[in-house]
């Protein structure tokens, strides 16, 4: 049997640095950070996350949130069950544009909801919200 060929990590590790080192001149200071982080998954360096530029953009609904067709996967129509307005806030906090997280997060909700998040965000995501956002930190 012949033997397993050496994987070269050296330079996964490389491309890696490269990319990072890339977005940092594309993206907010905070988010390229983050996204370097030894932790980050590999995925934000192809689709970074991003945040609202202020904390005063959220404007999301204060009670049940009807959600657009777009973020409805795995969801009810609309969401007022406290798991699923946590669902839905990891995924617009990891996947959605500022305008969205604008549109659908509550400032006090998000707050509300913040412990369950970390334990389902990456932790670049959580660190990066966290540190722009230090109402969430409480």
């Amino acid at each position: 049997m012949a033997a397993e060929p050496e994987i070269d990590f050296s330079r996964a590790e490389a491309t890696r640095a490269s990319m990072a080192r890339d977005l940092s001149s594309r993206l907010d200071a905070d988010i390229a950070q983050a996204v370097a982080r030894a932790d980050s998954p590999d995925w934000h360096l192809a689709r970074p996350f991003q945040i609202v530029p202020s904390w005063g953009d959220l404007r999301g609904p204060a009670g049940p949130v009807d959600l657009p067709e777009a973020w409805r996967a795995g969801l009810p129509a609309r969401v007022d069950a406290e798991e699923d307005l946590v669902q839905l806030y990891a995924r617009v906090l990891v996947s959605g544009s500022p305008a969205e997280q604008a549109e659908l997060l509550h400032p006090q909700r998000l707050i509300d909801a913040w412990p369950a998040l970390t334990e389902l965000l990456p932790p670049p995501v959580s660190g990066a919200w966290e540190n722009r956002f230090p109402e969430l930190s409480g």
